[in-house]
């Protein structure tokens, strides 16, 4: 087991763990148990804080900020998953929870109180995440294998929750706007469900069960 909170790189059991601080405050904790594994924390600006837990072989972390107060946290259990967070802003969160095998999980996140929360168990899944804005909260949710989310929020104050319970679903969003709404639930398997909000205000829920016609929405404000 290794544990490193200071500002170095350091290897055993072939894991490696390096981290980099400029600014004053800053925090960082690195946790291995297992063979192989890579976590690497890059911070830059005022009382950040960043923390890394991988227990298993050969998975990957990365935390990158930029900023002022923001906050980074990774779990990893599984083998060769793959977890990465870019934030740049003040007071920004992000976490990722990976349980399985094989799961990617991103998030890149510019603006002011941010937050993203992905949790991916199960294998082969994929999650990207990116926001523009302040005060956005982006989470996803995967219980599966072979699961794709991507979502992108672009704006202020918005909601975008993107859930999948099942296997080899596919989930796309993406808002364009302030003060929206946006829930994709899947359920069972092979669904595939896109979304997109241009304008604010707007607020839908949709719940896909089964293995049904991909489903397409486009939510616009009135004029």
């Amino acid at each position: 087991m290794l544990v490193l909170a200071a500002g170095a790189m350091a290897h055993a059991d072939g894991n490696a763990a390096y981290i980099d601080q400029a600014g004053d405050g800053n925090t960082a904790t690195q946790t291995q148990v297992g063979l192989d594994n890579s976590a690497y924390v890059e911070q830059v600006g005022d009382a950040n804080s960043a923390t890394q837990v991988q227990n298993g072989t050969s998975n990957q972390a990365t935390i990158g900020q930029s900023g002022n107060s923001n906050t980074g946290l990774q779990a990893q259990s599984g083998l060769s998953n793959n977890a990465a967070i870019g934030q740049s802003g003040s007071a920004a969160t992000a976490s990722q929870l990976q349980s399985g095998n094989l799961n990617a999980a991103y998030v890149t996140q510019v603006g002011w109180q941010a937050a993203s929360d992905q949790v991916q168990i199960g294998n082969g899944n994929t999650a990207d995440a990116v926001q523009n804005g302040t005060l956005d909260l982006l989470q996803q949710t995967q219980m599966g294998d072979g699961n794709t989310a991507f979502g992108a929020q672009t704006g202020d104050s918005s909601t975008l929750q993107q859930t999948q319970l099942g296997s080899d679903n596919q989930s796309k969003a993406s808002q364009l706007g302030s003060n929206d709404f946006m829930s994709l639930e899947q359920i069972g398997d092979n669904n595939a469900v896109s979304g997109s909000q241009i304008g604010s205000g707007l607020s839908y829920s949709i719940t896909q069960t089964g293995g049904g016609a991909p489903i397409t929405i486009v939510q616009t404000a009135p004029h």
